[in-house]
């Protein structure tokens, strides 16, 4: 199925310019590392990915265990991002991004959404998913309800029609989940 045209929501589906479609993602958090550094593996799983049918590529934009890069410490950071995007979407794979799962590898979040903002405002028809922060609130990541909601604000200002997801908690029960998503997107974007 190729990609043609942004993704728009329609009721509850994607939908783009062929209609709308299952998302089925195929996670590979280690895309940006490849790319620059193995892309022959990047591309043998987007090969596998799309043969089995796959449309979207979920992966980290920074993290900090191996196959993670630093934004702070890795040269040309938001243009290996922009690079990651576009080559999974060549072949064949829209992008489902977390822009970061730590809140120390951010130096700046307002400069960090905008950086994403442009990249999403350019590659829309290979944008599947912006996440903001992977389980904002567990112990290791250390983000602040206000963090999230600011880069929303700041990302969605260029994004467009880019699906936009703040976050997903960590907790302990469904419940406790509920209750923590409420909290999170009251008076969101």
């Amino acid at each position: 199925r190729p990609i043609t045209g942004d993704i728009r929501i329609a009721g509850r589906a994607f939908q783009d310019d062929h209609g709308c479609w299952p998302v089925a993602s195929i996670s590979a958090f280690w895309a940006p590392w490849a790319l620059d550094h193995d892309p022959g593996r990047l591309e043998r799983m987007a090969e596998y990915a799309v043969g089995a049918g796959f449309t979207a590529c979920r992966w980290f934009a920074s993290h900090d265990w191996p196959g993670g890069l630093d934004p702070r410490h890795t040269p040309h950071y938001f243009e290996i991002m922009q690079r990651t995007v576009e080559r999974l979407g060549e072949l064949g794979l829209r992008s489902e991004v977390t822009l970061f799962t730590r809140r120390f590898l951010i130096d700046n979040i307002e400069e960090h959404a905008k950086q994403w903002g442009l990249i999403a405002q350019e590659n829309r028809q290979y944008l599947g998913l912006l996440e903001i922060a992977n389980e904002f609130n567990h112990q290791d990541n250390s983000v602040s309800t206000q963090d999230v909601r600011r880069a929303a604000e700041v990302i969605r200002a260029y994004c467009g029609t880019v699906p936009l997801a703040l976050s997903a908690p960590a907790a302990e029960s469904w419940e406790d989940m509920e209750a923590l998503l409420g909290e999170l997107y009251n008076g969101s974007v």
